[in-house]
Formats: C-alpha cells, structure tokens, sequence
C-alpha cells in the first residue's frame, strides 16, 4: 500500500514541476517581449520629443518671422500652408503619442502576466516540493 502512495504522490511530484518549468518558460518569454516594448518605448519617447523640438516647436518660431515677409494674397497662401503644415505635424507627433500610450499599455498587461506567473511558478514549486515529501514519507512507511 506504501508504494502505491508513494508513487500517487510521486506523480503529483513530477505534474507540478512540469507546471512549474511551464510557467518559468512562459515567464521569460513575456520577459523577454516587456524588454523589447521597453526599448521600443524609450527609443519612441526620444524620438517623439525630438520631434516636437525639431518639427513643431521650430514651426511655431518661424510663424512670425516668415509670414510678415509677406503681403496681400502670397501672406494668405503662406498663412494657409503654415497651418497645414503646423496642423500635420501636430497630428503626426499625436499619432505617436497614441501609439506610445498602446505600448504602455501593453507593458502593463505583460507585467501583470509575468507577476501571475511567477506566481503560478511559486505555487507549482512548493506544490512539488509538497508531494516529494509526502512521496519520500509513504516510501519511509
């Protein structure tokens, strides 16, 4: 009768690490996928604030300069053109900013998911560990 405990629990023993090396597996690769949106994150973020220094915040000093070189209808066409101008690069860096807020987004979620399992790892572990001493105990029996 020992043994059939023995190997009851041994089997529960061998499930749950196989539980547990799943969730460390499935863990590195969320790891893996928050490091690279981290980098995809910083690398959006400069690029975005240089955009905004670059694009918009230059567009917006050259207003007064340029336009008053202008009179009558040329000044229109180039009030006009400006605002074009000023209003897509304003929709552009906006676009970014969307998809900057997605990724963080999605960082969080990863997080979340890598937390549960390292937690559902934790839990297979000490499970494991459980049944091998119980395993180890019937045998002992």
């Amino acid at each position: 009768m020992a043994d059939t405990s023995a190997a009851h629990y041994q089997n529960l023993a061998n499930q749950e690490s196989t539980n547990y090396n799943q969730a460390l597996s499935q863990k590195a690769a969320v790891d893996a996928q928050i490091s690279r949106l981290e980098t995809a994150k910083t690398n959006l973020t400069t690029q975005i604030n240089s955009f905004q220094t670059d694009i918009v915040d230059k567009l917006s000093d050259i207003e007064g300069e340029d336009s008053s070189q202008f009179r009558g209808d040329r000044k229109n066409k180039y009030a006009e053109q400006y605002a074009l101008a000023l209003s897509a690069a304003r929709t552009n860096k906006s676009s970014h900013d969307t998809n900057l807020t997605s990724i963080a987004n999605k960082i969080a979620e990863l997080q979340t998911q890598s937390s549960q399992l390292q937690t559902a790892a934790n839990t297979a572990y000490n499970n494991m560990v459980s049944y091998q001493a119980s395993a180890n105990a019937a045998v002992s029996e």
